[in-house]
């Protein structure tokens, strides 16, 4: 089992950064060239960071996933692993699971290195296995506070009328730049950084912090509000 005292799993980020409430972007899916090309540009003209949950099998594809995952470290953004495959794993033996969270990590540091210390199971979907094998692997399970449901592709005032309905501070927010719904989300990012700035908010950068120790064997802890 994990040590005594180390989280597996959690769903707010850390309140405060620097003393300022904090909100956090996450995006689930990807790498997908259109897609995340939108939201990466998007991110890019209001200086943004975020935490990309990215797909194994969809980076080993092609030369052009892999340089998208490349462009949100150089962005400033984390990338943490969302599954080899698209599929619910909270049903898997523990072996299954060990399997495939290995594959996506070991993709994840081949492409940038350095390690993911979050993993968001597809669907948000997991056991208790699931959460053994993630911890062993040196990653807790990151969930989210609020979800956009931008996969149902509502305009982009359905999608901030849901983000600003529950904000506070720690707010996670899941949103999508796989399954070509980047178009849309990508409209919202400039608006959920205006309403940041108008709240007094900050967008931080530290939910799932990337490390150059590529031999974790236990989650870390979730990262605490400065």
């Amino acid at each position: 089992m994990p040590p005594p005292g180390f989280s597996t799993i959690a769903f707010d980020g850390p309140e405060t950064i620097n003393g300022k409430p904090a909100i956090y972007l996450t995006f689930d899916d990807g790498p997908e060239p259109g897609s995340t090309n939108l939201v990466l540009d998007a991110l890019a003209k209001t200086n943004t960071p975020a935490t990309f949950s990215t797909i194994g099998s969809i980076i080993s594809d092609t030369a052009a996933s892999k340089a998208l995952v490349k462009r949100e470290i150089a962005q400033g953004s984390t990338v943490g692993a969302h599954g080899w495959m698209h599929l619910d794993m909270s049903k898997w033996t523990r072996a299954a699971d060990r399997e495939a969270l290995t594959k996506v990590k070991n993709e994840i540091e081949k492409v940038t290195g350095l390690a993911p210390t979050c993993s968001r199971p597809p669907y948000g979907s997991y056991s208790g296995n699931l959460s053994w094998e993630t911890s062993h692997l040196g990653m807790r399970i990151q969930r989210w506070t609020g979800d956009t449901e931008d996969w149902a592709r509502p305009d982009p005032d359905a999608i901030m009328k849901t983000i600003t309905k529950s904000w506070k501070p720690g707010y996670v927010i899941l949103l999508h730049d796989g399954g070509n719904h980047g178009a849309v989300t990508a409209q919202v990012v400039p608006r959920i950084v205006a309403e940041a700035k108008k709240r007094g908010y900050v967008i931080g950068n530290n939910l799932c912090p990337m490390t150059t120790d590529l031999n974790l064997t236990t989650a870390p802890l979730p990262p605490t509000s400065s």
